[in-house]
């Protein structure tokens, strides 16, 4: 699962930053006498990643329409859920197609807002209460599914939503609870390694994004990617980025090795706050506002301090506008370094990627 997160983190940052590779290759020729490239170069004569990865596209954030995108998803799940005799309405949030667009998310509007995403995604205005009933009021299904008895209703949230892993479902709470974090780990990574999602909707957001082209490309080029992934951590470059970006940090008085211990820092903090780590004390949470809510179902609840948590935003949104500041020469760095890997990997698997797109076209 981890490998695929970096080849997935790995495409979208080439494509992100326009990585290109040189076409050095005469056409009729290449590093095989055998190949012969097909792949259509770009007007300046470079040849990209994407352009072997049918369906592939690398400026699908800043074209797409995603209200458009995002009803054809919604009409795909509704003839998925007749199709086991249920019904389900196609509608629209409306908040989907408006906010930050793709390259905003790195930016300072951003961070002054949202910080790192970490906390603030947690307790939002207009709160997180009325968050869930305005997505009730928006949602067409909502009466659909309060009409159905409890047994109807299981079926409907797992042929539209999928299941977990067999292993996951069916092992006992008090099972998982007795296992130590190492066993917990493990038990999740084999759980979870050969598991394949299903459900209406993963079902329409694959076709819809084309999803399959990339997964047969992460299957095959998987490890070859991860490992030059990995790799180019121990470039001088970005060592020496890393060093500057930290020595900036500190003179904004925060004080952080690098930007991994950053984001460790404040996932361990809301952890903590919301009771998801060992640390936290459970029921026992501090602070003068607690809040409660109901999970799906009125199963559990969820017990935190507000303040304590408005504590964490606050100083997380300090930190991330002083990471912005921070990160604008790394980032140019990292960009230089990435497009050196793209076209180290292509140059170097160039027959391969090119009788992948055959395959997959």
């Amino acid at each position: 699962m981890k490998r695929l997160v970096v080849v997935s983190a790995f495409l979208l940052l080439v494509a992100a930053c326009g990585g290109t590779v040189k076409d050095t290759t005469a056409p009729g020729e290449g590093p095989d006498a055998s190949v012969t490239p097909s792949s259509t170069p770009a007007g300046d004569g470079t040849l990209e990643m994407s352009d072997f990865i049918p369906g592939f596209d690398p400026d699908q954030f800043e074209n797409t329409d995603f209200r458009a995108q995002e009803l054809e998803v919604q009409q795909s799940v509704a003839a998925c859920m007749a199709a086991e005799g249920f019904e389900y309405i196609p509608y629209v949030q409306s908040g989907i197609g408006g906010g930050f667009e793709f390259e905003d998310f790195q930016g300072e509007e951003f961070a002054k807002k949202y910080g790192l995403g970490i906390s603030t995604f947690i307790l939002q205005e207009p709160g997180q209460d009325q968050a869930a009933e305005d997505f009730e009021n928006q949602d067409p299904n909502q009466p659909i599914v309060d009409a159905m008895s409890e047994a109807e209703r299981e079926e409907y949230q797992r042929l539209l939503y999928g299941g977990g892993p067999p292993i996951v479902e069916d092992t006992p709470q008090e099972v998982l609870e007795a296992m130590t974090p190492e066993e917990l780990e493990q038990f999740y990574d084999e759980a979870f390694s050969d598991w394949e999602p299903d459900g209406c909707f993963y079902q329409a957001q694959t076709e819809a994004f084309d999803m399959g082209a990339s997964q047969a490309f992460y299957e095959e080029f998987g490890d070859r990617l991860s490992d030059i992934y990995m790799r180019v951590e121990s470039d001088p470059r970005i060592v020496d980025a890393n060093k500057q970006w930290a020595v900036c940090m500190t003179e904004k008085g925060q004080s952080f090795a690098d930007q991994e211990e950053m984001y460790r820092y404040f996932d361990a903090k809301v952890s903590e706050v919301m009771g998801w780590s060992p640390e936290s004390e459970g029921d026992s949470v501090s602070g003068t506002t607690v809040v409660e809510f109901e999970s799906e179902g009125g199963e559990l609840g969820e017990r935190y301090d507000k303040e304590a948590l408005q504590a964490i935003m606050d100083e997380e949104i300090t930190v991330a506008v002083a990471n912005f500041e921070c990160s604008t020469e790394m980032q140019k760095t990292f960009e230089a370094v990435y497009k050196e890997l793209e076209q180290q990997f292509v140059s170097e698997n160039l027959a391969d990627l090119q009788r992948f797109k055959d395959e997959n076209s």
